[in-house]
């Protein structure tokens, strides 16, 4: 009897587990998803900005997801498009253009924006959080602002 209910209770484990969506590895981490109809400037100056803040996206372990409804998805391959629309509609990202959100660890909207991203204003707003504190009070800054 007692094996049943040692195999029972296993069963539900990974039942329960399996249920999460597979966006749901975005609440190990910080996030950024930037959506934008169609891939043009301003995505590409999005993802230069990326580029250029990658130290600063690493070291508050920022995450980050840029998808265009015309089917442009930054990193390639990471979801499949039933995954996006869930992820969208989740987030309720279903129409304007050039939107951005902010997901903090715990999964939830810390911050949403549209058009142009203020990205000293992004990082202060993450450091002020008192999970992102307690990261700053063990580990020194290594990024050259």
């Amino acid at each position: 009897m007692k094996y049943i209910n040692l195999l029972f209770i296993s069963g539900l484990l990974s039942f329960n587990a399996s249920a999460y969506p597979e966006y749901g590895q975005f609440k190990n981490h910080r996030s950024i998803i930037y959506v934008a109809d169609v891939k043009d400037k301003r995505v590409d100056k999005f993802i230069n900005e990326l580029n250029q803040n990658k130290c600063l996206l690493d070291e508050r372990d920022i995450k980050t997801l840029v998808i265009t409804r015309n089917g442009f998805l930054l990193p390639n391959h990471m979801f499949n498009q039933q995954q996006i629309e869930n992820m969208l509609k989740s987030y309720n990202l279903g129409e304007g253009n050039h939107i951005g959100i902010l997901i903090g660890k715990d999964g939830r909207e810390k911050d949403r924006w549209s058009g142009d991203l203020d990205w000293s204003s992004l990082m202060l707003l993450i450091d002020d959080m008192p999970l992102r504190k307690a990261e700053m009070a063990k580990k020194k800054s290594h990024c050259v602002i």
